[in-house]
């Protein structure tokens, strides 16, 4: 199985964070709420089948910043809050 690196898409005139839920966390992922922060303002998105973000950019390495630091709030989401579950106190 061959597997490709998340990357920016242009859409339009506009970069945006495209990327598939895993698997694994797919089932208590759907319906989440994620806030990210895309420049200097928090953007809060709903999690589907995938989690589409506008990074509010059409210059493509301003673009490659912001997704870098947007998949990583994703990342962490499915790491920290899905995968772990609740912690207890």
């Amino acid at each position: 199985m061959r597997y490709v690196m998340p990357n920016p898409i242009l859409i339009g005139r506009t970069y945006y964070l495209r990327v598939r839920v895993p698997n694994d966390v797919a089932e208590f992922a759907r319906g989440t709420m994620i806030a990210v922060l895309v420049g200097d303002k928090f953007v809060t998105v709903k999690v589907g089948d995938v989690v589409k973000v506008s990074l509010k950019s059409p210059d493509a390495d301003e673009a490659k910043q912001r997704f870098t630091q947007v998949l990583a709030a994703v990342d962490a989401h499915w790491g920290g809050a899905l995968r772990c579950g609740p912690a207890r106190l």
